[in-house]
């Protein structure tokens, strides 16, 4: 992966580029953290990808200036040592809320893991097995319980379609709301 740079209102902002097989077309990702990373299909140009970046500038700098005044600090944090330290107060928030909501839902899962997710708040797998990002406890806990109520729902539909948000509108008439404040994260 090779690291470059691009300024923005006179602020030196390096971002990361990742070829890929798969992309097709070029993609940027702003993360809490601060990281910028553009994903590029193989065989695009470095002279159109830095075109694509700065025509997108003022979307990373708003993206990136979001974060730092972001009212969440903790989800700025990505080390290694901030994950181990805070994972088992994850898992043990986790498996307490996966056991209050499927006592509502009443669905069949196996495991549940804690993991230091980039870019995802959770997962569910074709195997029922549920993961979710440790940083679920800096949420507030609406958004703790959205979050887990969102990927339980996968267990009974494993795709975004209107018989999936109906699901979590059975026990969560508010999603909407939540769904709105986890994109502002």
């Amino acid at each position: 992966m090779r690291v470059e740079e691009l300024s923005i209102y006179g602020e030196t902002v390096k971002y990361s580029v990742k070829d890929s097989e798969k992309a097709e077309r070029l993609r940027i990702a702003v993360y809490a953290d601060g990281d910028v990373v553009v994903v590029r299909p193989r065989g695009t140009h470095i002279t159109t990808l830095k075109k694509f970046v700065e025509s997108k500038s003022d979307w990373i700098y708003k993206k990136l200036d979001s974060y730092k005044t972001n009212s969440i600090p903790e989800l700025r944090k990505n080390s290694e040592g901030h994950f181990i330290e805070n994972k088992k107060a994850a898992q043990d928030l986790v498996e307490q809320k996966v056991n209050y909501w499927n006592g509502k839902l009443g669905f069949k899962y196996d495991n549940v893991t804690i993991k230091q997710l980039k870019s995802r708040w959770g997962s569910c797998s074709s195997k029922n097995n549920l993961s979710f990002n440790y940083k679920i406890i800096f949420l507030p806990e609406e958004l703790q319980d959205y979050v887990v109520v969102h990927e339980l729902c996968h267990l009974k539909q494993l795709n975004h379609s209107p018989k999936f948000w109906n699901l979590i509108a059975s026990v969560q008439p508010d999603y909407i709301d939540f769904k709105k404040k986890m994109r502002s994260i």
